[in-house]
Formats: C-alpha cells, sequence, structure tokens
C-alpha cells in the first residue's frame, strides 16, 4: 500500500485527513483571521488613577 500523500505538495502523511491536505497546506490555505483589536478600546482610568503632571521643559543639571 502507498502512503496518502497530500493534495497540494505530494508530501508523505503520517495521518492521512479527509479532506487530503497536510497541516501545512491546510493552514496556508486557510482563510487569515481578522485584524487584532488594538489598544485604543482601554477604559478611561477611574477616580484615584490620575496621570502625573510632567512640566515642559524639566531642569537638568546641565541646563542650570
Amino acid at each position: 500500500m502507498t502512503a496518502a500523500r497530500c493534495r497540494a505538495c505530494r508530501r508523505a502523511l503520517r495521518r492521512p485527513s479527509e479532506d487530503g491536505y497536510g497541516p501545512v497546506c491546510r493552514r496556508r490555505l486557510a482563510p487569515s483571521p481578522g485584524p487584532t483589536p488594538g489598544h485604543t478600546d482601554r477604559p478611561e482610568p477611574g477616580p484615584g488613577q490620575t496621570a502625573i503632571p510632567v512640566p515642559a521643559h524639566q531642569p537638568s543639571l546641565w541646563s542650570l
């Protein structure tokens, strides 16, 4: 009996699947997942979580 082969790349398959594709070709032919959500949907900070005010120009020893 000959070994089962992938329909796309003809590699020998250890465990043949019903669709005839190997794991690498199945992932390649699958539709890509949608974009991942960004960090724009972060909730507003609650009370007590305020930002530290930073001056526009913080003096250093070199500027004195």
